[in-house]
């Protein structure tokens, strides 16, 4: 194996890199970090500026590209061993030690010399690990990564160790990337504003960074739609009753709200060759998941658009959708045509984004629905649909509405300003969410994240945990802020099967994106990856939590929080928002007080 050479030779090695991210790592200021990317940014080519974009979140492209390099830890151990000359059961002892096969590296003597390759070469080679594939492509990779280790120092080696067992967590998001671009043009972060709103249109973080530091703010603000580029969808806001909406927004639109999965589909055709891509609500690609919706979608009549709706799962019989529960064992990779025929989908359009050419992203909210019911309703195909929309003006009407869609089994309504925009990425009160309640102060879900668990005791001993914590995320600190330790709503088996998912995110440290109080630290540390739906009787002050705790207020907490599922449909960086917490604890107040 060679490192395959870059067309044109460029100055940053991937050792500086890898300093750079070890200066990272080791720092637990957030502004310090940003400053450091900062720098390294100032220091790269713009194509270079893309790849550290992609590398320091440790991916090879933009997220809704998918990188997957296959590879697992067991072949990882067999690598390292032969770059290191120690026994495989060495490194997976020290592994086991340190939770870390990365630090494995630095733990030895590193006999070999670092080629001195540059950060271009070293991506263009982890492109090619990846690609490799087919029979014996194990021992194949296991060869080539190793003789890849060998061509660097040992601080490089341990970041690309991480990189493909996609462990890197310098413990940052998109967010912080955004504030360091801003850095790396003005020294501050007053420009994160516009360059997330670039962000927002046009979901690469890597293409983001590239054209920032080729032709600064003015080519960031140039950015558009691209089909074929996910944009971050636009979220709802959530109020408690009719009336607290009406008073909000006054008269509005109404539209059913489905429980079903959030897609966004991209359409472009060209010679005689319809292109579809779908992209779920955390812009995961899932073009091949749909084969029977793609056939839907063949006869809009546009040369290209990007519209969103929900996929939804129904009987055949009796027409009615399905539960939410059905509708998300579509979303699979394998046995797509069995599980097809078993579970047929419907797509309920909502929104349309772009169209022929033309953003219609600032057209109002009554224009877009009218320019969507125009496109679909030539279609005459039963799989597609847009979604109702009335205009109501009083609290009385909406409640009715409201009440008509929850008999009707669905989760409730969303409620729209008639001239509002498109606000990609944004969650504000141009969308209102009302979903139906259960009993308790707390009328709606928390999406959390899990941060780690404790052992557990008397019967869940043997389970080897017995409660979790989790997170909301605060987005201005780009950070996990604790709201609840949950010891309820799972069964035995969801026990143990949390336990699984937890141990293959485990840590052996707080991340630093993470925020602890004292004495609240859990036995074994989880990565934040891992989505659950939480329910509440209320949200309550607390000293314990950092959600939303500063120096004058105090944080907030779940009163009798129980798990209800998981969450796949959303990133971590999707979970309920700090914001979001205290607008339902003031909106819970506003309840009681009813």
């Amino acid at each position: 194996m060679h490192i395959p050479p870059s067309p044109k030779r460029f100055t940053m090695h991937f050792s500086e890199v890898a300093h750079y991210f070890d200066l990272i790592e080791r720092e637990s200021s957030r502004v310090k970090m940003t400053q450091l990317l900062a720098e390294l940014f100032k220091k790269a080519s713009p194509h270079e500026a893309r790849i550290i974009a992609y590398l320091s979140l440790g991916t090879l492209r933009a997220t809704y590209e998918g990188t997957q390099f296959n590879f697992a830890s067991k072949g990882m151990v067999v690598a390292v061993a032969r770059v290191l000359d120690i026994s495989e059961a060495a490194v997976s002892t020290s592994a086991t030690q340190t939770g870390d096969l990365g630090a494995v590296i630095t733990l030895h003597p590193w006999t070999h010399t670092d080629s001195q390759a540059t950060l271009i070469e070293i991506h263009r080679a982890l492109v090619e690990f990846e690609q490799l594939s087919g029979s014996g492509s194990v021992e194949d990779k296991v060869r080539y990564f190793t003789t890849l280790l060998q061509s660097v120092d040992a601080l490089s080696a341990r970041y690309l160790v991480r990189i493909v067992l996609q462990k890197l967590r310098l413990g940052f998001s998109e967010m912080t990337l955004i504030d360091a671009l801003s850095w790396a043009l003005v020294g501050n972060k007053s420009l994160h504003d516009r360059i997330e709103y670039a962000f927002n249109v046009s979901a690469d973080i890597g293409f983001i960074a590239e054209l920032s530091c080729a032709g600064g703010i003015a080519a960031v603000d140039s950015i558009g739609i691209t089909v074929g580029i996910p944009i971050r969808p636009a979220a709802a806001e959530r109020l408690p009753s009719a009336a607290a909406i009406i008073e909000k927004i006054g008269s509005a639109i109404a539209e059913p709200k489905f429980d079903g999965f959030r897609l966004q589909v991209h359409v472009k055709k060209h010679d005689e060759k319809t292109e579809l891509r779908f992209f779920s609500r955390n812009l995961l690609d899932m073009s091949a998941m749909f084969p029977d919706l793609k056939a839907a979608l063949l006869d809009l009549p546009v040369q290209s658009a990007v519209v969103e709706g929900e996929a939804l799962a129904f009987d055949e019989q009796t027409g009615s959708f399905l539960p939410f529960q059905e509708t998300v064992k579509r979303r699979r990779k394998y046995d797509i045509q069995s599980t097809m025929e078993e579970l047929p989908l419907k797509l309920v359009l909502f929104d349309i984004l772009y169209l022929n050419g033309e953003s219609f992203l600032e057209k109002s909210q009554s224009e877009r629905h009218n320019a969507l019911a125009t496109i679909v309703n030539t279609t005459n195909n039963a799989l597609l649909s847009v979604a109702e929309e009335i205009r109501v003006e009083t609290a009385d009407a909406l409640q009715h509405y409201f009440l008509q869609n929850i008999t009707a089994g669905l989760e409730g309504v969303v409620v729209k300003r008639p001239d509002s925009s498109y606000q990609p990425g944004k969650r504000n009160f141009n969308w209102i969410k009302l979903k139906r309640s259960e009993r308790g102060k707390l009328d709606d879900t928390i999406d959390a994240v899990v941060l780690g668990y404790y052992y557990g005791k008397g019967k869940r001993a043997s389970f080897g945990i017995g409660a979790c914590l989790i997170g909301v995320y605060n987005k201005e600190e780009d950070r996990f802020e604790t709201i609840a330790k949950i010891g309820t709503g799972f069964s035995d088996d969801e026990w143990k099967e949390l336990r699984v998912k937890c141990d293959t995110q485990k840590v052996n440290d707080c991340p630093h994106n993470v925020m602890v109080t004292r004495g609240l630290e859990p036995d074994i540390w989880v990565a934040p990856e891992i989505m659950v739906v939480v329910r509440a009787d209320e949200i309550t002050r607390s000293p314990a939590h950092t959600a939303g705790k500063t120096a004058d207020r105090l944080g907030f907490a779940l009163r009798f929080p129980r798990f209800l599922e998981y969450r796949f449909d959303k990133s971590p960086t999707e979970a309920t928002s700090v914001d979001e917490v205290v607008s339902l604890f003031d909106q819970q107040k506003v309840v009681g007080e009813e």
